[in-house]
């Protein structure tokens, strides 16, 4: 049996593209998913930036109206920030969230092509993550090239 996800990827700059009129239309998406299915399905949402950057993308207005206040948010998945991290942060109904940014666009030769390969194991709660650059022909295995975290894909989160 197969594992149902929703992705939503929302558009996070220029800022005057993130408004109420966005916020209103993926809450909503959010909700129905919760609404009309038999069962959780984890989501994901991918946008620009990350919670932490407020400059010129609205990352952190995401956080705050969107992926904060929605307890079937299990991932965001971040990029045009250069840099890469993983973080785990706890929204507003006890669930975490993984925060994912990766950006290698700043990196020599335009980040020698290296993309972020996400593996999900639903029956395991676990993804792994590995990056590879077909310019290079070559794996990143640096402990934030290859690594696995944890995510709850089987379980509705805990409301409070």
């Amino acid at each position: 049996m197969g594992q149902n996800f929703v992705v939503l990827n929302l558009a996070c700059t220029p800022k005057v593209l993130v408004n109420a009129e966005l916020y209103k239309w993926a809450n909503s998406v959010l909700q129905y998913t919760i609404m009309t299915r038999r069962s959780w399905s984890p989501t994901a949402t991918s946008t620009h930036g990350n919670y932490t950057d407020s400059s010129t993308v609205s990352g952190l207005e995401i956080w705050k109206n969107v992926v904060k206040p929605n307890s079937n948010v299990a991932a965001v998945f971040c990029g045009h920030i250069h840099g890469e991290y993983a973080a785990m942060v706890t929204a507003a109904h006890g669930n975490t969230v993984e925060n994912l940014l990766f950006d290698t666009q700043e990196d020599a030769h335009g980040g020698d092509g290296w993309l972020r390969l996400y593996k999900f194991y639903p029956g395991q709660n676990k993804v792994a993550a590995v990056t590879y650059s077909p310019y290079l022909k070559q794996y990143d295995t640096s402990p934030t090239g290859t690594f696995d975290f944890n995510l709850n894909m089987t379980k509705t989160p805990a409301q409070k």
